[in-house]
């Protein structure tokens, strides 16, 4: 399974907005229950945020879905500076990630 981090800082103006749109994701994502995505995102106190994210292999279902998609619009007038984008791997776990 590939895990994906992603962070980035937000305009101090725009964090709560973001984590709006975030919060938006996921109540999508318990409405319709994509089988095989794992994805979680923390906001820091700093208006930074950490997305972590394993898909299915093919198509992930988060791009298919409406909030989502509201979610990358506009996000780089969201965003302060550049995005961290890369592949990690699960050293250890204990109940975090599930089965």
């Amino acid at each position: 399974m590939k895990w994906i981090l992603i962070r980035y800082q937000t305009r101090p103006e725009k964090t709560e907005e973001n984590a709006a749109r975030v919060r938006a994701v996921f109540e999508e994502l318990k409405a319709k229950a994509p089988p095989g995505l794992r994805y979680m995102v923390m906001g820091l106190p700093d208006g930074g945020f950490v997305h972590f994210v394993s898909a299915p292999e093919g198509a992930n279902p988060l791009f298919s879905m409406d909030a989502f998609r509201a979610f990358q619009d506009g996000v780089r007038e969201r965003q302060a500076g550049p995005v961290d984008r890369q592949e990690v791997e699960i050293l250890g776990d204990y109940r975090v990630l599930g089965d």
